[in-house]
């Protein structure tokens, strides 16, 4: 190696070590600039701030120079006609005034001086006051402007996130309803139609009775659906009073009537009040363990307390709701109907509520008719929401269609609508759940006795405390309309497979519709029985969809140049278990990430509401705050104006006495002029200069205190 090679080297390494320590310099340097930069910044927009607030002074002080500029031209002006009048009289009394004599100030000139001086002192304190006042009063109307603007983009942004969230919560349940609707419950057994029917048919005959469950976990399902209910129950009265916040008034846009103010309240509270009954159904749920005399007594003093204050005054505030609903522009007589409908069918909610809790008082006492009491109150409480639900849903397809229905509005319309949806279904839960414990309760005191084939009538094969039988109780509209669509959204021709699908419900051994359709004994019957028949259309419309991905299977292979083989079903069956396992996979991921969105979304809504409250708490004290406000700008209004009224009085008094010590001024003047001396020339000169001096100070004087 050379010695320029290492000398080079060393250059470059130091060169090096140079620019690195430069380079960490000017990285420290950067981190104090920046540090400085974002300093002055801040500084900037603080002298920012500063100059905007002295220029709003600056304003001010300019406005204030103005009035007094003009205020002073003024006076100047009447200084000047006032020093025109005294040359005046100087120049008449001129010769009056005897040779070597200067007149002399009399007892009358100095009493009028001082009272012009207090005048003047008087004047400047009311004018200093009048200041003060005025400036207080521009301070406190921009205040309240601010706040007023505040708390309007407050509540305007929580309004519309609450909305927002709404909605996004009610379209996630919406589609996992949907999703969970079109699940698969069990895998196609045979590729074949009529095969799959005869088969499904001798599973049905040869399935025993489910067995229901103990007595204890009877009584624990049971609570979980008195549980739902009561919280539908909450939500529902808490929709109805957002409802009486937008429609047929709307909160933000105009105040709101006494008797809708007095439904609102009575709404929130009767909502807040089923909070009790809750928590004592889920501490017993909890502890898995039902007591019926003192859990059932709790239960029973709760619902007393929401019937004794939801009976007072609630159905007359309904009524007078109803007469304004009726008024809107849009109602005409269907709609006025159906209002009324809904005001009688809430009011006899109220009273099925306080049937049960009459009901929960005698089963509570240890009757022996507590029980079946319980049970048709609870069957009266079912017709009524389902009634209600369905004079809802007239209403709301009417209602959406109005011009005035803002996006809130439709929100809580579609809301109310799926509360009362799932109400009904736990409502329907809960009175068969609580009918079946009562059989189970008359069975064991006399299971001797009944005959087996009675009790196998019975129960028909539903068993009121699987949650899968009661998931599929929807009405059979929507069966009907989910078998047209499910057999006629897809393109492909299935009437081979029609006819089988029709005629697999005639040819079902123990039909619920052949065992109870000819003979119905009691309401729990007809409940059972309708609950099977949906149950029944459910697995055909299932059936059918999957008939359909069936034949759409075999056009599939039919294009890709596959052949069928009718031999070797085994290979069939696995190839539709793997696909079924497939969809059942991704319709379990689907409905798993739908209810994690559905509690993070309903964990939202939550403090979303707590958020409302705090802000309609706030808004009270801000009201109330905005209202003390008014009242002392009032007070401070009036005092101005009684300042502004005893200035101008004493103004006028300072003006007419100013008149009358003019005219007194004038008088002696005219006494003095008529004495005759004779004066000389440049001896006046000077008196008539000192005297016109004296008097400019005067009222000099007085126009500067005024």
């Amino acid at each position: 190696m050379s010695v320029s090679s290492v000398s080079f080297n060393t250059d470059v390494n130091v060169r090096y070590e140079r620019l690195s320590t430069e380079y960490a310099k000017l990285r420290s340097h950067v981190k104090v600039l920046s540090e400085g930069v974002i300093a002055e910044r801040k500084k900037n927009e603080v002298f920012a701030d500063k100059i905007q607030e002295l220029e709003s002074q600056l304003h001010k002080v300019d406005a204030e120079n103005e009035s007094l500029t003009f205020r002073n031209d003024q006076l100047v002006k009447r200084v000047e006609s006032l020093q025109d009048e005294l040359e005046t009289l100087a120049h008449s009394r001129a010769g009056s005034i005897k040779k070597g004599k200067f007149p002399k100030k009399s007892k009358d000139t100095k009493e009028l001086l001082s009272e012009l001086g207090a005048l003047g002192d008087r004047v400047l304190i009311l004018e200093e006051e009048l200041q003060n006042k005025i400036q207080q009063n521009a301070e406190l109307t921009s205040k309240i402007s601010e706040l007023e603007e505040r708390h309007a983009e407050e509540l305007a942004s929580l309004s519309n996130e609450f909305a927002r969230k709404l909605e996004e919560a009610e379209s996630h349940k919406l589609s996992s309803d949907r999703r969970r609707e079109h699940k698969p419950e069990r895998p196609v057994k045979s590729v074949k139609p009529l095969e799959q029917s005869v088969e499904i048919c001798n599973i049905l005959a040869e399935s025993p009775s489910p067995t229901p469950p103990p007595i204890n976990e009877a009584y624990l399902q049971a609570a979980e659906s008195a549980r739902n209910s009561l919280q539908g129950l909450s939500t529902l009265f808490e929709l109805l009073y957002q409802r009486t916040q937008v429609y047929p008034f709307d909160a933000t846009l105009e105040a709101l009537p006494n008797h809708v103010r007095k439904l609102s309240s009575e709404l929130v509270q009767c909502s807040q009040l089923f909070t009790p009954s809750i928590e004592i159904v889920q501490r017993c749920i909890e502890k898995a363990e039902f007591q019926l005399s003192t859990d059932v007594a709790e239960l029973h003093s709760c619902l007393k307390v929401v019937v004794r204050h939801c009976r007072v005054m609630m159905p007359e505030l309904l009524k007078r709701l109803a007469v304004e609903e009726n008024k809107v522009t849009w109602c005409d007589s269907q709609l006025e109907k159906l209002n009324n409908a809904w005001c009688t069918d809430v009011c006899r909610l109220l009273v099925a509520i306080d049937a049960v809790s009459s009901a929960l008082a005698v089963t509570a006492a240890g009757d022996g008719s507590g029980g079946e009491k319980l049970c048709a109150a609870l069957e009266e409480g079912f017709f009524v929401v389902k009634e209600l639900e369905s004079t809802f849903a007239a209403r709301w397809v009417i209602e959406s269609r109005f011009p005035t229905a803002t996006k809130r509005i439709c929100c809580i319309g579609t809301a109310t609508t799926n509360c009362l949806s799932r109400l009904l279904t736990e409502v329907g839960k809960l009175s068969a759940r609580v009918h079946a414990i009562n059989g189970l309760l008359v069975e064991n005191g006399k299971e001797a006795t009944a005959p087996p084939s009675e009790r196998e009538r019975v129960t028909g094969g539903y068993n009121p405390f699987d949650d899968d039988c009661e998931e599929a109780t929807i009405t059979e509209e929507n069966v009907i309309a989910t078998e047209k669509v499910s057999s006629c959204s897809v393109g492909v021709d299935t009437s081979d497979l029609m006819p089988v699908s029709a005629d697999t419900p005639q040819n079902v051994p123990n039909s619920p519709t052949s065992s109870t359709c000819s003979k119905p004994e009691n309401s729990s019957v007809q409940l059972m029985v309708d609950c099977l028949k949906s149950r029944v259309s459910t697995l055909e419309a299932e059936r059918e969809s999957h008939l359909v991905d069936l034949s759409l299977l075999r056009r599939k292979l039919e294009n890709l140049g596959v052949k069928e083989i009718g031999d070797d079903s085994q290979s069939e069956i696995e190839m539709l278990k793997q696909v079924n396992r497939e969809r059942l996979r991704a319709v379990t991921d689907s409905l798993q990430t739908a209810q994690c969105a559905t509690n993070y979304y309903k964990g939202e809504c939550e403090i979303l509401l707590r958020k409302y409250f705090l802000c309609m708490e706030e808004k009270r004290v801000l009201e109330e705050t905005v209202r003390d406000m008014r009242h002392e700008l009032s007070s401070l209004t009036d005092e101005l104006a009684s300042v502004r009224r005893g200035y101008d009085d004493q103004l006028s008094q300072m003006t007419e006495h100013v008149a009358e010590l003019n005219g007194k001024l004038a008088g002696i003047e005219k006494e003095r002029g008529g004495q005759r001396t004779p004066v000389t020339p440049q001896r006046s000169g000077r008196v008539s200069s000192s005297t016109e001096q004296g008097f400019l100070h005067t009222f000099g004087a007085l126009a500067l205190s005024g």
